[in-house]
């Protein structure tokens, strides 16, 4: 009966290696995210650069009209960008929250049942 409430040190180990995978492939996947979304900005940057070159033959006028635009468009992205981040970033802080937790339950559970097999080796002994 002990056993079926506790699982074994064993099936723990595997648990945690299941938790590690898990916790692994989802920090892959948000790096993969994060350079997704790197490589769009630098795009994004990069088409806006080429117009604004393409522009400074332009009147002065409609020249400071379109850095107005650039600049917009760009904080814009840049907002975008910070809100995709934030995101990411707290995504990233809640798995990693959620494996710090598993792991300490896990070290817990652990120690407890080191606690239990030494005092059902003790009661064995004495018996």
């Amino acid at each position: 009966n002990s056993r079926a409430a506790h699982p074994t040190p064993r099936a723990m180990e595997g648990a945690m290696e299941a938790l590690e995978q898990r916790v692994a492939e989802q920090m892959d996947n948000l790096s993969r995210a994060m350079a997704g979304l790197r490589v769009k900005v630098d795009g994004q940057l990069h088409r806006l650069g080429s117009l604004a070159e393409r522009l400074q033959t332009a009147h002065q006028p409609a020249l400071e009209a379109l850095r107005d635009e650039f600049v917009q468009t760009r904080e814009h992205y840049k907002r975008e960008v910070d809100a995709e981040l934030k995101a990411l970033r707290s995504e990233l802080d809640r798995v990693a929250d959620a494996s710090n937790e598993v792991s300490a339950e896990t070290t817990e559970a652990l120690e407890l049942l080191r606690t239990e097999i030494a005092a059902h080796g003790t009661r064995c002994q004495a018996g």
